[in-house]
């Protein structure tokens, strides 16, 4: 039987997403979106902390973590990895075609 892997969806506020869009460091790491798909949220403590797998060179998926706020946070919803879920069903479509390819 095939185990579960939950995924979480981070949707910003509209504040949140100027601020990360803001600073020039983290536009390296992150894209200009709305919502960030995490392999981990942790909501505890002073901050909402963040993991998200992105691939910053081609074929390098690097694991990348962010501390932010919890004002700019809108949402956090959470999924199985093998069950789409609106806009993440594309990121489970394409895990699931690349690891059916290894």
């Amino acid at each position: 039987m095939e185990t579960s892997e939950k995924r979480y969806v981070v949707l910003l506020t509209q504040e949140g997403k100027q601020a990360i869009n803001s600073e020039l460091a983290l536009t390296f790491f992150l894209t200009d979106e709305r919502y960030y798909t995490c392999i981990s949220v942790d909501p505890n403590g002073p901050y909402l902390h963040m993991q998200i797998e992105k691939e910053l060179i081609p074929g390098q998926v690097h694991k990348v973590e962010l501390d932010i706020p919890h004002s700019y946070a809108l949402a956090i919803l959470s999924y199985d990895k093998r069950i789409g879920l609106g806009f993440a069903e594309i990121e489970s479509v394409a895990e699931r075609q690349n690891e059916e390819n290894h």
